[in-house]
């Protein structure tokens, strides 16, 4: 997470906004700004980063932030891609909304969309979870709404996700 001050601002605001359920959409308004950009545009890694403040409203918003601020767990990703359409430019506005696809015992696989002025431009998938004592969490134990909502059909996404893991070679 190299956006502290943003993070910063995320858990602020996340102490006067409504929890989410596993279900819910996170939506993280923001700015490109000069530490985003190579020159005009953001910066193809910087997208990675950017998407960690839409992971991170997650967290906060679920609750589990404040187990993480404590040091009892650790977010961790094991796979992200993305698609970019079209580049997101210095200075515009922009947000991430961040949403879970699918869920298994211990990851959740979550989609990202990049949307300035209503038109999606980088579209992210990746798969995450929740480390406390270097073995990953339930997800039960740690996302509202887990045990009690109805879990969505395997989206290809996902499938997608899991086919490109397993063929990375050790």
């Amino acid at each position: 997470m190299r956006l502290r001050i943003r993070l910063l601002w995320l858990i602020l605001c996340g102490f006067f906004q409504n929890r989410l359920t596993i279900l819910d959409t996170s939506t993280v308004h923001l700015r490109v700004l000069f530490n985003d950009t190579d020159i005009r545009k953001v910066s193809g890694d910087r997208y990675f980063a950017l998407g960690d403040l839409g992971w991170g409203s997650l967290y906060i918003r679920w609750g589990a932030f404040n187990r993480v601020l404590k040091g009892e767990c650790a977010p961790v990703g094991q796979v992200m891609t993305l698609n970019a359409r079209e580049p997101l430019w210095l200075m515009q506005k922009f947000k991430i909304e961040t949403k879970v696809l699918w869920w298994d015992q211990r990851w959740l696989y979550f989609e990202q969309r990049y949307i300035h002025q209503g038109k999606v431009k980088v579209v992210g998938v990746g798969k995450g979870g929740l480390l406390k004592g270097g073995v990953l969490m339930d997800i039960v134990d740690w996302v509202p709404g887990a045990e009690t909502s109805k879990k969505p059909e395997k989206p290809e996404q996902v499938v997608a996700i899991q086919n490109l893991e397993n063929s990375i070679q050790w």
